[in-house]
């Protein structure tokens, strides 16, 4: 077989390390990164939807490495690695109090209006059952009634316990029926009988209500 002599003999060691230079110490070991990557320190913009969509996928344990190697692509320093790891939990904590304050505030508002409806529903159901009661004394009529015994563990009206609401109140305090043309003793009573009767019930009115008299 008949020998080959090259005139430029291959450096072998050149292609088995991928042409790779050794190290010679003089700064050239920075580890693959090119000097856009070592300057892009100065302008960094931290993505912290895409943070966020980083830790959502993963466990608590990996966590810390998907944000790291995250933070580390974008060519962030390990100084402003820290602050933009703080700034993240800190804009994190504050949209997780905005969002408890607004379910907060939701549901305080439906409780309200939900109250409100109640309420009127009740009146409906006293100015129903308040047979015999004016129209003028009506109002203070429901102010008197206990609302929170009208109510089952459904939150449903019982009408039986309207009326017996009602029928509480107008026993402790009779004028607030109109009592024209009672009869008394044989007699037909017409107007007032003397009595101080309507006096006190105008003064009970005039102290939990404030009315004029």
């Amino acid at each position: 077989m008949e020998q080959v002599f090259l005139k430029y003999p291959l450096q072998i060691q050149y292609f088995a390390d991928d042409g790779a230079q050794p190290n010679t110490g003089d700064g050239n070991n920075n580890n693959g990164a090119s000097p856009s990557a070592q300057g892009a320190n100065s302008s960094v913009s931290i993505d912290y939807d895409k943070i966020a969509d980083v830790l959502d996928k993963r466990g608590s344990q990996a966590q810390y490495a998907a944000l790291k190697g995250y933070l580390k692509e974008q060519g962030v320093s390990a100084i402003e690695m820290d602050k933009a790891i703080k700034e993240f939990k800190d804009k994190k904590e504050a949209d997780k109090q905005s969002k408890e304050k607004e379910q907060a505030d939701m549901l305080a508002e439906n409780k309200r209006l939900k109250l409100q409806i109640q309420n009127i529903e009740i009146d409906k159901k006293i100015s129903e059952f308040a047979e015999g009661v004016s129209a003028e004394k009506l109002p203070f009529l429901a102010k008197l009634i206990d609302r929170s015994k009208l109510l089952n563990d459904k939150g449903e009206i019982v009408e039986d316990s309207v009326k017996a609401a009602i029928e509480e109140v107008v026993k402790a305090f009779p004028d607030f029926k109109a009592q024209v043309g009672a009869t008394v003793q044989g007699f037909t009573k017409i107007g007032a009988d003397g009595s101080n009767s309507k006096a006190s019930l105008d003064d009970v009115l005039a102290k939990n209500f404030g009315v004029k008299k």
